[in-house]
């Protein structure tokens, strides 16, 4: 099949002579020019697999991505012979290598809110659009000083006064998901993982992710010497 990019022509030759990044359910991700990635949708997935139709590919593909944590669309691809009729195939977006410390207890706490915060303004920004972050979980997650949110392909434009909200359950619901993995890799007692994730539901819904936290981090009770959340947990 060949795909277009604006005016350009990817033919079959073209994608075989790109460096395959990883290959999924959803499609397979090549490196791009530009900084870019390439993601070419699966064929024939089912309607469960993907959900991103052209018009939410395009809200998307607008935006600014510059500064952005949750890396959206830049260009959109199509089949060649059926540009642009509600023929989305993939899109390109920016690359972003894994490396450094990604285990988010260890975040040192002013990097940490920081990124959460960034984080929390994209998820404003997406959901003022109606955008529903669907398919938020850890595997979207990468950590290159900071903290990006990644493969946009189930977001989905919706219609509902509560997408704000539901957002940002989502990305309570991935926090307390990269906390608990990572501090069972840190072998912490079950007893304390259970724990920490019980004071992380508690979140208020009107309260956001980052102040929550900012607030159990800088807490008097556990004493000043708090720096990351497995110190925290630590002392719990």
């Amino acid at each position: 099949m060949k795909y277009q990019i604006n005016n350009e022509f990817i033919t079959p030759d073209i994608i075989r002579k790109l460096k395959l990044i990883k290959s999924g359910k959803t499609g397979k991700v090549y490196k791009w020019k530009n900084n870019q990635m390439l993601k070419i949708f699966t064929i024939n997935q089912s309607k469960d697999d993907i959900q991103m139709d052209l018009e939410t590919a395009e809200i998307l593909s607008k935006i600014n991505t510059k500064s952005r944590y949750i890396i959206l669309p830049i260009d959109l691809v199509f089949n060649k012979n059926d540009y642009k009729k509600n023929n989305l195939k993939g899109y390109t977006s920016l690359y972003i290598k894994r490396k450094g410390n990604s285990n988010i207890t260890k975040i040192p706490k002013g990097k940490l809110l920081e990124n959460i915060q960034g984080i929390e303004e994209d998820i404003e920004l997406l959901s003022s659009k109606n955008i529903l972050l669907d398919g938020l979980n850890m595997q979207n997650t990468i950590f290159n000083d900071k903290l990006y949110i990644s493969d946009p392909v189930r977001y989905i434009k919706m219609e509902e006064e509560s997408v704000r909200n539901i957002n940002m359950k989502l990305f309570q619901q991935l926090l307390i998901d990269l906390t608990t993995r990572d501090l069972k890799m840190m072998r912490v007692s079950k007893q304390k993982i259970e724990r920490i994730a019980e004071l992380l539901w508690l979140k208020d819904d009107e309260v956001l992710n980052s102040i929550y936290l900012k607030d159990l981090l800088d807490t008097p009770i556990y004493t000043n010497d708090i720096d990351n959340i497995l110190t925290l947990t630590k002392k719990l």
